[in-house]
């Protein structure tokens, strides 16, 4: 039986084969891909002619699992590039959106005094409500909410707010009637 034959045959694969998942497992965290790197091994000794010795097999799995991070990186990059065009909003979408926030906007500012300030500077500038209350000398416990009101569209109460420009934008289209 040559050297090569006899890294092959059982026992002396078996005394590499932990060794070596060890190693992959360390190189690419994860168990299950170490596994196949130590099977991918193994098919590639039994193709080659060269001395298998441990080192021949800790290159061999260094270098799988050097490819396998690549690939892993290209695909992950390739991933991300898919989902940056999926998450693209149409041109319908983006007419929409502006049209909501006009009208949002168009409704703030028909708001009576204090509520148009506390509301433009809590989601136009982003403010908090303490910062809020702090330029305008008010209790911080206030709380409001937008509601579809008789005189100017919309009244304000004194409720639950929402939680930045998004869903602020969001109720009060959805409580605006539909000019379709």
């Amino acid at each position: 039986m040559t050297p090569h034959e006899e890294t092959m045959a059982g026992e002396g694969w078996l005394r590499h084969a932990a060794a070596l998942r060890r190693l992959a497992a360390s190189l690419l965290r994860d168990e299950h891909e170490a596994d196949d790197l130590v099977q991918e091994t193994w098919v590639r000794a039994r193709g080659s002619d060269a001395a298998l010795s441990a080192g021949w097999f800790r290159t061999v799995i260094r270098n799988l699992a050097r490819d396998r991070m690549r690939e892993r990186g290209r695909r992950q990059r390739t991933e991300k590039d898919v989902a940056r065009g999926e998450r693209m909003p149409s041109e319908d979408q983006v007419a929409e959106r502006l049209e909501v926030a006009r009208r949002v906007a168009e409704e703030v500012a028909r708001l009576a005094e204090p509520y148009r300030t506390t509301i433009h500077l809590r989601y136009f500038e982003d403010l908090s409500p303490k910062e809020i209350s702090l330029l305008q000398r008010l209790e911080p416990t206030k709380r409001f909410e937008i509601r579809p009101g008789e005189s100017a569209g919309f009244s304000v109460v004194f409720l639950n707010p929402p939680r930045g420009l998004r869903e602020f934008t969001a109720r009060v289209a959805a409580a605006q009637p539909s000019t379709t």
